[in-house]
């Protein structure tokens, strides 16, 4: 409850991989209405877990109504890897239009998720 209320008082919130492909911090950052910021491990496919993990697709639930990597903020992990301030760059780089989207996207991805 604590971390859905946080999720629900932020516009972005970050949603670091883990120890398996899908977390939980991922569903309350949906549920907050919170766009979420995750890593992206290209190989294969793209993946939130880890270099060469399974696709976006095969590890979240729900893939076939909720369109995860539209959601998202997807971060290469080479970004990420390369220095302190990439999270206030990457969020300054999203038009307004964008951010709009995502959060009617999430809003949409809540009712599948509650």
């Amino acid at each position: 409850p604590v971390l859905l209320k946080l999720f629900s008082e932020a516009q972005f919130c970050l949603v670091p991989p883990g120890d398996v492909p899908y977390r939980m911090h991922l569903t309350a950052a949906v549920l907050g209405h919170c766009i979420p910021i995750v890593v992206a491990f290209t190989g294969m496919s793209t993946s939130w877990w880890r270099h060469n993990g399974p696709s976006v697709e095969q590890s979240l639930p729900f893939s076939s109504l909720i369109p995860w990597r539209e959601l998202a903020v997807e971060v290469p992990v080479h970004v990420v890897e390369a220095g302190n301030d990439w999270i206030e760059r990457v969020v300054e780089s999203l038009s307004e239009a964008d951010v709009d989207r995502k959060l009617h996207l999430v809003q949409q991805a809540s009712r599948h998720l509650d």
